[in-house]
């Protein structure tokens, strides 16, 4: 927690930091965030208790939250290793692919 609470913070601090993989690499760590915000002291209370006590909403968005955090983990990783990739067999064309307008349509899709 602590490892993500300072990617973001340093993010957010240093604007030379901004790149294409240091943007998705935020991404991450806002996720692995709330995986760690929202579902490990729920899970850890489930556990100890047996039951839930939290109400229908907080249980509605402890289901919410639990598989987009882990689906939106999953997508940043592909969309950077696919970014890392043409990093590396297309180097002189990478950052002509990789322009914030094309990072929102590839987001936006993978999203769909």
């Amino acid at each position: 927690m602590t490892g993500n609470l300072l990617v973001v913070l340093v993010m957010v601090l240093h604007r030379r930091m901004r790149s294409h993989t240091n943007f998705f690499l935020t991404n991450l760590a806002v996720a692995d965030l709330c995986v760690a915000v929202f579902c490990i002291y729920q899970n850890f209370a489930m556990y100890v208790i047996q039951d839930w006590y939290f109400g229908e909403f907080l249980c509605l968005m402890y289901q919410f939250v639990n598989q987009l955090s882990y689906t939106a983990s999953v997508i940043i990783l592909v969309v950077v290793s696919g970014e890392r990739y043409l990093a590396i067999v297309e180097p002189l064309r990478a950052k002509s692919l990789l322009t914030r307008r094309n990072m929102i349509v590839s987001w936006s899709f993978l999203s769909l």
